[in-house]
Order: structure tokens, then C-alpha cells, then sequence
């Protein structure tokens, strides 16, 4: 079973279910919602990004909605979700990320300052966006395709 497959599954059985409440920030969202937000996210990394399978994406974010929609699209498309410990010093993520060697960041906006401070730790090809047009086909080939609708949907 892929991970990432987890909320397409749950979201053609039962959509409306619920799959994620985030109580600091009063927000929940179903099974139907976080498939179609992972679906694109998804297809985003892949086609926008120029991302890969067996890719890494570091993510600096304390427990929220966002942070699980990247953990659920990059298992969906087969890359490695490099989760850092917002609790850590600046130097210890420094080297996780110089030893990591990501091929993104993802930053929440509440460790904006952070981020700047960690830009020198990061591999020189992060610090553009990878402009390479997808491969023909990559979202199949990748498994990041639309989800089949909700059984009993027409």
C-alpha cells in the first residue's frame, strides 16, 4: 500500500469524512477536500517543480493541515518527505539539511526568519525553481493522476 494513497482510498469509500482537524488553527478538512488538495499539490511538484521520485522535500513546519497534504503528495509520488524538528537550533538543521541534500524547502511562513538564516546551508540547486518541462506522461508514470470518483458517483 502506498501511503500516499491513503486519502484517495478513504475519499472514494466515505468523502466526506472527516481526516484532519487542526485544533490551533480551528480548521478541519474530509477525506474528499485533503485528496483533492494532495492530488494537486502532487501534480504541482512534479510539473512545476520538476520534481522526481526518490527526490527529498524538507518541510519546516510545526503539526498542521499543510504539513500533512506534503507528507501525503510527496509519498504519492514516490519522494521523501524530510521532515525538520522546528525545535532544533540553527545549526543542528543546517546540517540535516547540508547532509539531506533536498530538492525544496518548504518553510511555513512562521519561520520566515529562519529561513533566510538556513539559505547558506541549503544546496545551490534549491535555491532556484526548476524550470524543466514535465516528461510526457509524468503524472501517470508517477501516480499523481486524478483520483476515480466516489463509488456511486456519477
Amino acid at each position: 500500500m502506498n501511503i500516499g494513497k491513503i486519502p484517495a482510498k478513504t475519499a472514494r469509500l466515505d468523502p466526506e469524512r472527516e481526516a484532519l482537524i487542526d485544533v490551533p488553527n480551528q480548521r478541519r478538512m474530509s477525506y474528499g477536500e485533503l485528496d483533492e488538495r494532495v492530488r494537486r499539490l502532487a501534480n504541482a511538484m512534479i510539473g512545476e517543480l520538476g520534481l522526481e521520485k526518490g527526490d527529498r522535500v524538507a518541510i519546516l513546519s510545526k503539526n498542521c493541515i499543510e504539513y500533512m497534504e506534503i507528507y501525503y503528495a510527496c509519498a504519492r509520488c514516490g519522494m521523501i518527505a524530510q521532515p525538520l524538528n522546528w525545535r532544533l537550533g540553527e545549526e543542528e538543521m543546517a546540517r540535516i539539511l547540508r547532509d539531506g541534500e533536498p530538492s525544496v524547502v518548504v518553510v511555513s511562513a512562521e519561520y520566515g526568519e529562519l529561513q533566510e538564516q538556513l539559505l547558506p546551508a541549503v544546496p545551490p540547486a534549491v535555491h532556484r525553481t526548476r524550470r524543466r518541462p514535465p516528461p510526457p506522461r509524468a503524472r501517470h508514470r508517477a501516480g499523481c493522476g486524478p483520483s476515480p470518483p466516489p463509488r456511486g458517483a456519477s
